[in-house]
């Protein structure tokens, strides 16, 4: 039996970059980045609560092959750590009680996009086709303050390979001293082509207990994804963005904002 989970979600960004072009060897850009994320996401209606902190860099490349099609790659390593709070039922006699955890782990992954891209006037379109293809590692970490209920979880190494077909739209609004506004459209279908396999688990109090092992298939193997936003440029290099993104799917559903920063040098 599948059980469907609700998450509202919060994000805060930021992104330092250098895009280059290594003429006259290719007139393609090429670039590399360092970012720094945190993400607060609330589980449900009864106080669960996940946060996430990370530091991520990628090197990335685009080709325009033609006007319309092009091809873009990017791959990376981040840095990740969470601080988790969950709602856990009394066992023993004792009350229901929050355990709290620690955990950091760290993730590679490697992306190609191949699209067509179309200009009228103020209007871009895009449709496209992305590989993602990532391995995440969690370490082991034990919860505490909820007694008997506390849970101790195995390390993780999971990889996956999902497939991503999108459309995007976005307008360009000339402001002229106040720079240009350019809102944003994304839907995009995703589909998981991994074996998600599982997390060990166990009760933490329960010395040479039994290992329970818990799926990892109850997150969504097909979804869709909505972006919507809107990026403000006030200088050639300073860029504020907001937006509101959404998860729908098959065994999961999220929903969040996002404000970013962003400085180009």
């Amino acid at each position: 039996m599948r059980s469907t989970a609700t998450a509202s979600a919060s994000a805060l960004s930021g992104t330092w970059g250098s895009p280059f072009r290594p003429a006259p060897v290719s007139p393609e850009p090429l670039g590399g980045g360092v970012g720094y994320g945190r993400d607060r996401s609330e589980i449900g209606e009864n106080g669960t609560l996940s946060r996430a902190r990370s530091l991520t860099g990628a090197v990335y490349g685009s080709w325009r092959i033609t006007d319309a099609v092009f091809l873009d790659g990017v791959a990376g390593h981040g840095d990740l750590a969470f601080d988790s709070r969950r709602r856990a039922a009394g066992l023993g006699g004792e009350p229901d009680a929050f355990a709290v955890g620690e955990r950091d782990g760290s993730v590679r992954f490697v992306s190609g996009t191949i699209g067509r891209l179309a200009d009228e006037g103020g209007l871009r379109r895009s449709l496209y086709l992305r590989l993602d293809a990532r391995t995440i590692e969690l370490d082991a970490f034990t919860e505490s303050g909820a007694g008997l209920a506390s849970l101790s979880w195995d390390a993780l190494e999971q990889d996956s390979l999902s497939a991503n077909l999108g459309l995007a739209w976005s307008w360009r609004i000339d402001m002229r001293e106040r720079g240009g506004l350019s809102p944003y459209v994304r839907v995009e279908w995703s589909r998981e082509l991994e074996s998600l396999g599982g997390q060990g688990v166990q009760y933490a109090d329960w010395t040479g207990g039994p290992t329970y092992l818990a799926p990892l298939d109850a997150w969504s193997r097909d979804s869709v994804n909505l972006n919507l936003g809107v990026e403000w440029t006030l200088r050639d290099r300073l860029m504020v963005s907001a937006g509101y993104r959404g998860h729908l799917g098959d065994a999961s559903q999220s929903h969040g904002g996002e404000l970013a920063l962003r400085w180009a040098w």
